[in-house]
């Protein structure tokens, strides 16, 4: 039978670091200047998020930029080419432009002539578990043999650098990651991917928005984007409590339903370090896993010493990390990274908002 599983992995970030200590000095241009821009400093940051560093790309640099770089990377991390893709799956909220999809542009910007079909999601978070799931059920139905998963975002041109937005500005940085899922043969119904599940609650839509235009208006854009008395339709929007509050509880939910007793390993996609509301240790049949904090404080070395959980800030802009953890975790246990053995170590990811 036809099982599906990941082949390939890559990332890219731009090599601007900005750091808690020059967040506040940050313009809507993104340069620096002399004069403080944010009311907000390293500790505040810290005691709120657990970030304390963030990458941003250049103007002139768009989202369809980043996904190439890391597509390319794991595209060659499969041993693969770009005709060898037969569908692009990309996951965004900072779309190039409006339409088409930036996932066309991606796919014309690798050259691939051979035109494979192409697809964006708009779930923000939780569009590598969404993608994820549509590349496992196209690959498993043999529609697809090989899909390529992105996850590219440039959330610093669309952000308020000034104290009315960083309570959402301070979050979010630029990256891509990307992986490569391919068909295998296999009798072993415990190969690849084993289990999927998407849940979406639109209640809370409003928790967590950026409007830019009303397709009910005409225009549709109502405002001058440059006047700040009525340009805050443009940024992100946040209801922090609420948004917090949810993640912790469906991605503890969802989570627990996935588990299995033979379950060796947990990979949670997290915002901030603020969400320690996740209880998958022992107690819940999964001896091997508990939860450690900030990623930027616990090396993965000293994680695995107490056989810990891996919590990336990322799932995919982070890629770079999450495959070496999983390098090293097969490593230890003595397995092929890419678990083409017998009994290759099982793992949750799970997403959600914050």
């Amino acid at each position: 039978m036809i099982r599906s599983r990941i082949i390939g992995l890559g990332s890219y970030v731009p090599d601007r670091v900005v750091t808690n200590e020059e967040i506040p000095y940050v313009g809507q241009d993104l340069l620096r200047k002399p004069e403080r821009q944010t009311d907000t400093d390293h500790a505040w940051i810290v005691e709120r998020t657990g970030i304390e560093q963030r990458r941003y790309a250049p103007a002139g640099v768009s989202c369809s930029d980043l996904a190439v770089l890391a597509s390319q990377r794991a595209i060659a991390d499969a041993g693969l080419t770009a005709k060898d893709i037969d569908c692009v799956i990309l996951g965004t909220l900072s779309p190039d432009i409006h339409f088409p999809g930036t996932a066309v542009f991606v796919q014309e910007k690798l050259g691939m002539g051979h035109f494979p079909a192409c697809y964006d999601l708009r779930q923000q978070c939780s569009a590598f578990i969404y993608g994820l799931q549509m590349a496992d059920a196209l690959v498993r139905a043999g529609v697809h043999r090989h899909v390529l998963i992105i996850g590219s975002e440039v959330h610093s041109h669309a952000l308020d650098f000034s104290t009315r937005g960083r309570d959402v500005m301070v979050l979010f940085g630029d990256a891509a990651g990307a992986c490569v899922v391919g068909a295998h043969e296999t009798n072993d119904p415990r190969a690849g991917v084993l289990y999927t599940k998407a849940h979406a609650d639109g209640a809370g839509a409003w928790a967590l928005h950026m409007k830019v235009f009303d397709i009910s208006q005409t225009p549709i854009i109502h405002y001058d984007a440059r006047d700040r008395d009525v340009n805050q339709i443009k940024y992100p929007q946040m209801d922090g409590r609420k948004v917090f509050v949810t993640a912790v509880k469906r991605v503890s939910e969802v989570s627990l339903n996935a588990l299995a007793e033979t379950l060796s390993f947990t990979l949670v996609h997290r915002t901030t370090g603020r969400i320690y509301g996740l209880d998958l240790g022992a107690d819940h049949h999964n001896p091997t896993c508990t939860f450690v904090g900030e990623k930027h404080k616990h090396r993965w070395s000293d994680a695995w010493k107490d056989k810990e959980a891996y919590v990336p800030d990322d799932i995919t802009s982070d890629i770079h990390d999450v495959r070496e953890v999983w390098r090293q975790f097969c490593k230890e246990a003595g397995l092929d990274h890419r678990g083409a053995l017998e009994d290759p170590p099982e793992t949750t990811l799970a997403s959600a908002g914050l």
